[in-house]
């Protein structure tokens, strides 16, 4: 089994969606898969085409265009057999190289490419632990998108696209994450973040990453798709968002005493206490009725001056 098709890891198989190599016998063949595209189907068949390739001197290969045969793998059973009888053999010989290894590839290549069918298969991504303001990666959400790999003397490389799921936030930031595959474990060999969709890098954590991006873009290995991967993101955390799956957490709270004043309404300045002058008895009452104060307001509860 070689890199550019399955590697087992921890979490997940990795598997571009290339062809499955055979090399058991030459001329080796090259196995294709396609499945039922109607999800109301309960077929679990994993349809294959056999075709033999032959290496060409750069260590590729070529496989002609037509002419492959076609089979069926029965992922309930485990049976393989032939379209037509006249394929028979190539079936039979299939039957011959079937080890748990590549049983198990295609059971996860059945259940992958039938998951990609299915709108909705980011909800069974666990939003337990989600929080708006986190970046998740595209194939975590989307487990069954097929992943990228690049080489570089002699390594491969998985390549994991992350991004913010906040519709309201303006960043259009994508951020690459390149991880070196040891056997069955991935080891972080950094990161680059780019801009779209201009395509510039506005931060690299090494320069390896740097190297990876720009085979990357010489390759038009998924940068191409970068675009449309963040605005399936974004729909993503918006229907999140407005279903309630997860909500979305409101700022820190702050000192108040530190805060400015805010008001409804318009400001008003405290008026001062008015202060009334003592009247005398025999004063004028303050009322201008003419009489004295003690012979006309003394003594009442409200004496307006001026009323």
């Amino acid at each position: 089994m070689t890199a550019t098709t399955n590697v087992a890891t921890k979490t997940r198989w990795i598997d571009t969606g290339k062809p499955q190599l055979i090399p058991a016998a030459a001329p080796i063949r090259a196995l294709q898969t396609s499945v039922c595209q109607d999800l109301q189907s309960e077929c679990t068949r994993l349809h294959l085409e056999l075709r033999r390739i032959h290496p060409d001197g750069d260590g590729a290969f070529h496989a002609p265009v037509t002419g492959g045969t076609q089979l069926w793998f029965d992922t309930t059973t485990g049976a393989i057999g032939p379209v037509s009888d006249v394929d028979e053999p190539e079936a039979a010989w299939l039957r011959g190289q079937i080890d748990d290894e590549l049983e198990q590839w295609l059971h996860t290549r059945w259940s992958r490419q039938r998951e990609q069918l299915d709108e909705a298969a980011w909800r069974r991504f666990d939003w337990h632990d989600f929080h708006f303001g986190d970046l998740v990666s595209f194939t975590h959400v989307l487990w069954a998108a097929w992943d990228t790999l690049v080489s570089h003397e002699g390594s491969f490389y998985q390549v994991e696209d992350l991004h913010c799921l906040d519709p309201n936030c303006p960043c259009k930031n994508v951020h690459l994450v390149f991880s070196e595959i040891c056997g069955s474990k991935t080891v972080d060999m950094g990161r680059v973040t780019v801009e779209l969709p201009k395509l510039k890098v506005t931060e690299a954590t090494t320069p390896l990453a740097s190297t990876l991006w720009a085979k990357l873009r010489a390759k038009k290995v998924l940068v191409g798709q970068l675009a449309q991967r963040r605005r399936r993101m974004k729909e993503i955390g918006k229907t999140v968002l407005k279903e309630g799956i997860v909500a979305l957490e409101p700022e820190p709270e702050q000192d108040l005493a530190s805060q400015p004043l805010v008001t409804a309404g318009p400001l008003f300045s405290a008026q001062p206490a008015r202060r009334e002058a003592k009247v005398g008895r025999n004063a004028p009452c303050p009322c201008g009725s003419g009489r004295k104060y003690k012979r006309c307001c003394l003594g009442k509860a409200n004496a307006n001056p001026g009323r």
